[in-house]
């Protein structure tokens, strides 16, 4: 049995043998060592931040869309700066889960499957109703199974250890309600679910049928049926085509699963005594089908199933093992990934562009012998320009090669831009992407003659009150006059000036809350970091 390693089970169904694998999160591209120096050490999954929500749109342009939780995971790509592992453990269905060793494994891995339902219009409405049921009764329990969890982690009194369990079990009954609820409606209305794998393409070498696209034999060593030639294969080509679920031939692209070995010189780490792999979750990929389409977008629901091939003593090690018994895992949670263009995880991994000072840019100019500032060179076949003698309008003249400092064009770009942005919004009515921009004062430093002229100052260093006055009256000018509010819970103490905020409070959450201030006109309290630790789980909480 293929199963969740031992520090999900508590978390997931409380017990080993129901559990599936697990997917695990990090912040970090360098996950692999990661856990393998620490196999719990991972992100928390977070209802509000990895979980796929239904929008509806807003009634009007300044209306607010209606965002409701659909129960599906949510995975960020790599430019988000978030990663995935999947991670299963290895045991035997038999008295007391013992695990199998590694030896007895022949090859591990795990594809990406994707399944799509075929609703007709007349239906639609009423399965929206019930998904939505049924994805508020899943967060229900995944709440209640969260609050035991932390709990037994605390190992809380056992009257309120068994008030949450009786939580869980009403959770879970009434998603089994609403599951029921869906089953006797599909099965009402016929409805039917086709379960698709991605499998490799090659080009067809039988005489007659140049190019034709066919589908790569499950073994690549059997070859191909009448002693034909086998198709060549395609990288990078495939297509999703209708899968068993629990084939015992491997047709599909896999993708590898490792082992964890155990530090022999820790006997309390984590993957002593276990059986446990794991792999690199895809949230992209260049495969694409015949027709040119990617492989992975964000409208489908994926999930993932993980296997292992139980070596036959009279098969070879190296080469393909086809010919091995294969194991299956249940399906891993489903999944959806996230828009390439998502603000929350494009705002993991800003950027940013540094425009020139045009000061400095004059001065350098100027300085500088002519056709030296070019920065980007490009060759042009014919000039736009007229030739000499010619009439203006289809004719052009010979070769031209031009420089353009890199200053230059990010000016006239910066420019376009901030001349279009405006015009956007108002003629399409798109007032929400005003929230799209969000400018932060500069923090103010001292330039060269402010450090001479402290330089002349007494050596104490201090500024006189007047200047120390105007500096500030002028920054509270700047920021229109915004305050941050009093504290409710002490009325007496007066609202305080977005100047003195500055002085006694310079971090860059800071710095953003008086940006907020310009924006809101009031400081909204930062909200909470995404990076949350999963808890660790001791080995005396594992139930097999």
């Amino acid at each position: 049995m293929l199963v969740a390693p031992w520090w999900h089970w508590p978390s997931q169904t409380g017990h080993g043998r129901t559990s599936r694998p697990a997917l695990q999160k990090y912040e970090t591209s360098d996950l692999v060592n990661t856990f393998l120096a620490d196999p719990q050490l991972r992100l928390k999954f977070l209802h509000h931040v990895d979980e796929v929500v239904a929008i509806t749109p807003a009634s009007s342009p300044l209306g607010s869309p209606i965002r409701k939780p659909t129960g599906v995971r949510k995975l960020y790509l790599d430019t988000h700066r978030r990663h995935y592992l999947v991670t299963c453990e290895l045991h035997c269905d038999a008295t007391g889960f013992p695990p199998v060793t590694m030896d007895q494994v022949c090859q591990a891995g795990f594809v990406i499957r994707r399944r799509l339902f075929d609703v007709p219009i007349e239906e639609r409405a009423a399965s929206r109703t019930m998904l939505r049921r049924l994805a508020s009764a899943k967060q229900r329990l995944a709440s209640a199974e969260a609050e035991l969890a932390t709990a037994r982690l605390r190992h809380t009194a056992t009257v309120h250890a068994r008030k949450l369990e009786a939580r869980r079990e009403a959770a879970a009954s009434l998603v089994a309600q609403h599951q029921a609820a869906v089953r006797d409606w599909a099965s009402a209305i016929g409805l039917r679910r086709r379960l698709e794998g991605w499998i490799p393409q090659g080009i067809d070498r039988t005489p007659g049928t140049p190019g034709t696209h066919v589908d790569m034999p499950a073994c690549p060593a059997g070859g191909a049926q009448g002693g034909a030639s086998p198709p060549a294969p395609l990288a990078g080509v495939g297509r999703w085509k209708a899968v068993e679920e629990l084939p015992t031939d491997l047709a599909e692209d896999s993708f590898p699963l490792r082992p964890l070995i155990a530090d022999p010189t820790n006997p309390g780490s984590d993957a002593a005594g276990a059986t446990i792999y794991y792999g690199l979750v895809p949230t992209g990929s260049a495969d694409v089908d015949p027709n040119g389409t990617a492989r992975f977008d964000d409208d489908s629901t994926y999930e993932i199933r993980c296997f292992v091939r139980r070596h036959k003593a009279a098969c070879p090690r190296t080469g393909p093992q086809c010919h091995c018994p294969i194991t299956w895992s249940d399906p891993a949670e489903s999944y959806r990934l996230a828009p390439h263009f998502d603000l929350r995880g494009t705002a993991n991994r800003p950027v940013t562009v540094q425009l020139p000072d045009l000061n400095a840019l004059q001065s350098d100019a100027l300085t500088l012998p002519p056709g030296s500032t070019g920065g980007v060179i490009m060759k042009r076949p014919q000039s736009l320009m007229p030739k000499a003698g010619f009439p203006p309008g289809g004719s052009v003249g010979g070769p031209e090669i031009c420089t353009f400092a890199i200053p230059l064009i990010t000016i006239v770009a910066t420019f376009v831009f901030m001349l279009f942005l405006p015009i956007v919004i108002l003629i399409f009515q798109l007032w929400f992407m005003l929230l799209l921009k969000f400018c932060i004062p500069p923090e103010v430093t001292p330039d060269v003659s402010f450090e001479a002229a402290l330089a002349a100052a007494p050596p104490s260093g201090v500024v006189s009150a007047a200047l120390d006055a105007e500096i500030d009256s002028g920054f509270d000018e700047m920021m229109g006059g915004a305050t941050e509010p009093p504290d409710p819970s002490h009325p007496a103490i007066p609202a305080i000036p977005a100047s003195q905020v500055l002085k006694s409070q310079v971090s860059l959450p800071e710095r953003m809350r008086l940006a907020k201030m310009v924006l809101s006109g009031s400081v909204n309290p930062v909200p909470p970091a995404d990076l949350v630790f999963a808890p660790h789980v001791d080995r005396s909480q594992a139930v097999p």
